[in-house]
Formats: structure tokens, C-alpha cells, sequence
């Protein structure tokens, strides 16, 4: 309700109600993507996106920005036409996730092609990001979230690309 009188939508008006969340996250979006100037996403919300969806828990901004390969500040940029769709942290290295599994449902389902992800697109940005950064077994600890996550994200590729999964185990 915050979110739609800041919008200027106002109650005693015909507001084109959504017929259902699905909806109202495109209406959202589209409005979003429509003050600033933009028609679709770019390449970098479309991989963020994924990242979020593939995430098993929020994720720290700095290894967001490292498994996409861009700056901190860019990905912020980037995910600023979500608006409240995208939570963020307070702490140092914040953590960054979807909203709700609702709006990572709606960006998984293909009922609007404009704004769906693929969650395999960030398990292999992860799992990459992993077999090009992480050398041993201990340091996996240096990033709390892979210590948690990151054999599972390898377990998710190993499905599409065994031999490199298996020759990174190996080579730990």
C-alpha cells in the first residue's frame, strides 16, 4: 500500500488492479522499468536475478559481485530498478536476496518472458566462480556462505558439466 501511494495510485480511482501477484510484479516492474527510461533488462540484472534465484540463503554483495564479475557499486545500480523486491542487509558486507519465494517463483516461471531467470545461469556463475577462486578445502571458510553452500552449488553443476566438477574435487 507504501509502495502503491507513493506510486500515486489512489484508491477512489480505476487502478487496474492485478489480478494476481503475478501481475501486480509486472505492473511493479514495468512501471519501475518505465521511469527509468528502460525496456528490458540488462544483461547484468538478468544474471543477478539468477544468482538471487540460485542462492540457498541471501548472499553477501561482495560475492554477488564477484560471481557476476562486476563492482559492488554496479550491482547495486543494477538491482535499484527492483526496488523493494530486493532485500538488503545493514551489515558490513551486506546480504542480498529476493523478497519473497513468491517474486523468485514469478522470475522462475516463464509467464512472463520479460522478466524470467533461469536459476541454473547462477549455479554456474557460482559454481565457476568457485573452481576459479577457491584452491583448497579451507578456504571455503573464508566465505561463510560457501562453507554452507557451495559443494551443493557444485553438486547442481556436476549435472551439467561432470568432468570439470570432478576434475576441480580432485584437484582440492
Amino acid at each position: 500500500f507504501q509502495e502503491a501511494e507513493e506510486e500515486g495510485l489512489r484508491m477512489d480511482t480505476d487502478m487496474g488492479l492485478p489480478r494476481g501477484l503475478n501481475e501486480r510484479y509486472i505492473q511493479y516492474l514495468d512501471r519501475h522499468m518505465d521511469a527509468l527510461g528502460l525496456n528490458k533488462l540488462s544483461k547484468q540484472q538478468r544474471q543477478l536475478l539468477s544468482l538471487l534465484c540460485a542462492a540457498r540463503e541471501p548472499i553477501p554483495l561482495s560475492l554477488l559481485a564477484d560471481a557476476a564479475d562486476l563492482d559492488e557499486y554496479d550491482v547495486l545500480e543494477e538491482l535499484a530498478v527492483f526496488g523493494s523486491l530486493i532485500r538488503q542487509s545493514e551489515d558490513r558486507d551486506p546480504e542480498v536476496a529476493l523478497f519473497t519465494k513468491s517474486f523468485r517463483d514469478f522470475l522462475l516461471s516463464r509467464d512472463c518472458r520479460r522478466y524470467s531467470v533461469n536459476s541454473s545461469t547462477g549455479t554456474d556463475l557460482l559454481a565457476n566462480f568457485i573452481m576459479d577462486n577457491i584452491r583448497q578445502e579451507k578456504d571455503f571458510t573464508k566465505k561463510p556462505y560457501l562453507d554452507r553452500n557451495g559443494f551443493v552449488h557444485l553438486l547442481q553443476y556436476a549435472q551439467e558439466e561432470p568432468e570439470a566438477v570432478t576434475e576441480y574435487m580432485i584437484g582440492l
